[in-house]
């Protein structure tokens, strides 16, 4: 079943003939999380794997397609797994991409000393 993370809990565990809250108990014996849970990070990998392919995405569109009811909804999943807005993930990978070689060291990590006064 390959839905992306858009599929109705009821549905699936209907055909898995079980009940929702026997998929529920048995999903996350097996996997450790809850099945809305993981359906929520498909989802939204689905997103993170398209960003990666755009350069001027259009985010409502690929919210969108995702499933999501609007682009708010799929910018609280981005601030959920990934601590930043769709924009700001974008202005991170393109500043890390657009680094010179060899210099993306120097930007990310420096290291400051401190040195002990002269006797």
């Amino acid at each position: 079943m390959s839905a992306d993370g858009d599929c109705r809990l009821t549905d699936f565990a209907r055909e898995c003939d079980l009940s929702l809250r026997q998929l529920e108990r048995r999903f996350r014996a097996q996997v450790g999380i809850t099945p809305r849970l993981f359906a929520n990070v498909i989802r939204f990998r689905s997103v993170f794997d398209r960003l990666n392919g755009h350069e001027r995405p259009d985010l409502a569109s690929l919210a969108n397609d995702a499933g999501y009811f609007d682009q708010s909804h799929m910018n609280r999943d981005f601030h959920r797994f990934l601590g930043l807005s769709p924009s700001a993930y974008l202005t991170q990978l393109r500043g890390l991409i657009g680094a010179p070689p060899g210099q993306e060291d120097e930007a990310t990590c420096r290291v400051v000393t401190r040195r002990a006064p002269a006797p």
